[in-house]
């Protein structure tokens, strides 16, 4: 038998599933997943039906991409896409996956995974920061939380101003839900916005002027410094204005104050302790 973590995927959502399995396969874990075919696709049935029928138009076996039909394919396609399969790395982590449709034999006997011991997903699908919440969870039960040492692209990537700001405002809802002890920390970590609320409330001293283009300096230099580390794609200019996004954050950290509200797929919700969601 397997001595490999054994997740049983009966009732799972694919999306959550395939993402916390990438990031533990990149932290060197062995994973089988059984029961491939009772994992379920979250979303709207049309929107689902149409847009694979979008998808199964474009290619083939011959010109690419492949349509997998199994199940066991299916899910392994997912995973794959969240790993960096044309990196070393991300090959290396996906030999440590395998897939099953039903449970084999091998794995009749084996303890599976099934998060019941911290409720299941069925838990947290009213939880606006369901990830952190299943990763207190888990972490009460025992278990160590490993954070991936792969670089993901940024969410905001080739994103408007406008779903930027909506992003942010809800993501600080969310954190002040969570702790306010570590959401008062994030603005006072926040230098840039500090350093334009020194040029304010101080005025545009010799003394407040050096030391907010020192601030804004470093943070140029240290974000240059970090992009070339992870071999960034972006260019200087997106270096310079980087304080910029500093101070948007910083007005948005207030919003938490005014507005508990949020629209979360097409639906106004308020936000509770915990970031757990109350359908208005």
């Amino acid at each position: 038998m397997s001595n490999n973590t054994v997740i049983d995927g009966e009732g799972l959502v694919l999306g959550r599933l395939s993402s916390m399995v990438a990031k533990r396969l990149l932290a060197g874990e062995h994973i089988d997943i059984v029961n491939a075919e009772k994992i379920v696709v979250s979303g709207q049935k049309q929107m689902i039906i149409k847009r694979e029928k979008e998808f199964l138009n474009v290619g083939g076996f011959e010109r690419g991409p492949v349509h997998y039909r199994q199940p066991h394919r299916m899910v392994r396609q997912t995973i794959r896409g969240m790993l960096p399969h044309r990196k070393a790395q991300g090959r290396e982590a996906f030999r440590r996956l395998k897939v099953y449709t039903g449970v084999p034999e091998e794995f009749e006997a084996a303890e599976k995974e099934t998060f019941e011991k911290i409720g299941g997903f069925d838990t947290v699908k009213n939880v606006l920061a369901e990830d952190y919440v299943i990763g207190q969870r888990m972490h009460k039960q025992g278990a160590r939380v490993i954070t991936s040492g792969h670089v993901i692209n940024a969410v905001n990537h080739s994103r408007t101003l406008k779903q930027f700001l909506k992003r942010h405002a809800r993501w600080g809802k969310l954190r002040w839900k969570l702790g306010v002890i570590g959401y008062v920390a994030e603005i006072i970590s926040n230098a840039i916005f500090m350093a334009c609320l020194s040029l304010v409330v101080l005025g545009p001293t010799p003394r407040s002027i050096t030391l907010a283009a020192a601030v804004f300096f470093l943070k140029i230099m240290g974000d240059y410094a970090l992009g070339k580390r992870i071999r960034s794609a972006h260019r200087c200019l997106h270096y310079c204005i980087s304080p910029l996004k500093d101070i948007i954050i910083g007005f948005i950290w207030f919003v938490p104050f005014i507005s508990r509200t949020v629209m979360w797929r097409r639906h106004k919700y308020k936000i509770t302790k915990g970031s757990v969601l109350v359908p208005l």
